[in-house]
């Protein structure tokens, strides 16, 4: 557990090396509602799912599967997930669908394309809302969670592969958590 309700399910220490870091969140006030942040390269599907059923978390009780950025490691499982959960709402930035939807990635890495539900920067789940914000000039997202419209988390999640591209560090210096993308690796107060 990285903070209260937010957990490190995957990546290439947990499941494989072609994973960047999976985030389980609980919503705030909602006991059974989670959002997954990245789902894997689609090599080890079965171990994220084991990792999050040994939390105490029934996988239908996973809403959301939010996409930080359309990379393989971060998208690959997409089509898998939607297969196997077609309940599960599969969750994109605009910025970000069209490539999620054709399977391209930022760094031209190809994958199954993902069939996304919803694209919004903004989505309302109970008296939860979640804004995605992309990274200005990053790789990357910033998830900010609101509970009865006040801040409850910010978390970025930024590529280390692109990290010289953060030419100005405080866009996501305001985050209460940033994880890094491909190493299980979330650093808290950043």
């Amino acid at each position: 557990m990285i903070k209260r309700g937010i957990f490190i399910v995957g990546g290439i220490t947990l499941t494989s090396e072609a994973d960047c870091t999976s985030l389980l969140i609980r919503l705030p006030d909602q006991d059974d509602s989670y959002v997954l942040l990245g789902v894997g390269s689609g090599n080890a599907t079965e171990m994220l799912l084991r990792n999050i059923i040994e939390l105490g978390v029934s996988i239908r009780a996973v809403k959301y599967i939010v996409i930080p950025y359309p990379s393989r490691c971060l998208a690959g499982a997409c089509r898998q997930f939607k297969e196997l959960f077609p309940e599960i709402h599969i969750v994109a930035h605009p910025q970000y669908a069209p490539l999620l939807r054709n399977g391209v990635g930022i760094e031209n890495d190809a994958y199954p394309p993902c069939p996304v539900s919803y694209v919004t920067d903004t989505m309302s789940v109970g008296r939860a809302r979640i804004n995605l914000i992309p990274l200005e000039n990053c790789i990357g997202l910033k998830v900010v969670l609101y509970k009865d419209n006040m801040p409850y988390l910010s978390l970025s999640i930024v590529s280390i592969k692109k990290l010289e591209l953060c030419k100005n560090l405080e866009e996501f210096r305001s985050s209460k958590v940033v994880c890094l993308a491909e190493r299980p690796i979330c650093i808290q107060g950043y």
